[in-house]
């Protein structure tokens, strides 16, 4: 026979109607507060503010009013007792208070995320890191997790940092149409990915970088650039060193080598690159590029626009069709 004023385990069926009419409202502030702070701008953080503050007095008040219902009655001492009954609702409404201020905890620590599931990022949450785990204040922003980013504001890198490292499999980066500033620095790229597969870089614009706009190093795999521009950059716009890439659909304007660079088993497609110091397009290994204009690369048209690879469709390669 089970002991009297033990708590009795809690189930959605054992549940009072006050008790459920709590986490409901909890739950209802926990989803707001979540789309306010997922939108970003200059008013999420007075937002969140409110919503805790909302979610505070309704514990408040709630707890009030179980207090009301917790049957407290004078003994023969002069001091109070409750009902068995009401003691263990006293411990329902106060485990539940715990679990709402918990669930509180988690909608304020976590990363920001968007109705859809991804993780955005702007300039005042780069500066203060936590964008995922393992990334510290102030740049580059570390993604050492799986999943779908997108920018919600321009970033401007500080000092001789690079902008973004990807650090994790499986990842793809929507630049949402803003830019990724570099300054003045040493050997600092834009988007930088080491050792990893699977990741899609899109949509945006990087330059004024130290070193590349967008690098992958040899141990990559199978990266798409897509819709990117990389502008005025040390060395070269995009420069994918790994195996198996697809570069389509992308800008890139006076770099200080080449325009893009691919290696083995890449295809480069519906691309422009113009005013690069050296190549528009150089491609190490078997890889193929079609329908690409090149032009005023490696001091003007009258020179060679293409570095190796195969011509796999027509392409503009300064004054001709034929590349190179």
């Amino acid at each position: 026979m089970r002991p009297e004023n033990t708590v009795p385990h809690l189930s959605p069926t054992t549940l009072t109607t006050d008790e459920q009419r709590l986490i409901l409202r909890v739950t209802a502030i926990l989803t707001s507060l979540k789309w306010t702070s997922s939108r970003g701008g200059a008013g999420q953080e007075g937002n969140n503010l409110l919503k805790a503050s909302e979610c505070r007095r309704t514990l408040n008040g709630t707890w009030g009013s179980f207090r009301q219902f917790m049957g407290q009655h004078p003994t023969p001492s002069g001091g109070f007792r409750m009902h068995d009954q009401a003691l263990k609702q006293g411990h329902r409404s106060r485990r539940l208070g715990i679990l709402a201020a918990g669930l509180m905890v988690v909608a304020l620590t976590r990363p920001a995320l968007a109705v859809d599931g991804v993780i955005e990022i702007n300039q005042s949450k780069a500066l203060a890191g936590g964008v995922t785990a393992g990334d510290f204040p102030n740049y580059p922003i570390t993604l050492s997790v799986s999943g779908s980013y997108r920018l919600t504001s321009d970033l401007t890198a500080a000092g001789n940092n690079g902008g973004i490292v990807v650090a994790a499999d499986n990842v793809t980066l929507d630049l949402n149409g803003f830019t990724l500033y570099g300054v003045a620095g040493i050997g600092s790229d834009g988007i930088g990915i080491g050792d990893r597969k699977n990741v899609e870089i899109k949509n945006g614009t990087v330059r004024g970088f130290s070193r590349s706009g967008v690098f992958s190093n040899v141990n990559t795999q199978y990266i798409r650039v897509i819709g990117l521009r990389a502008i005025g950059n040390t060395i070269d716009g995009i420069d994918l060193q790994g195996q198996g890439n697809l570069i389509d659909g992308c800008t890139s304007l006076n770099n200080g080598a080449s325009g893009i660079r691919v290696f083995e088993g890449s295809l480069v497609t519906n691309s422009i690159s113009r005013g690069n110091t050296a190549w528009g397009l150089a491609l190490i290994g078997p890889s193929g590029y079609r329908s690409n204009v090149l032009t005023a690369n490696n001091g003007g048209d009258a020179n060679p626009q293409v570095s190796g690879g195969f011509q796999l469709g027509t392409n503009v390669c300064g004054n001709d069709l034929v590349c190179p």
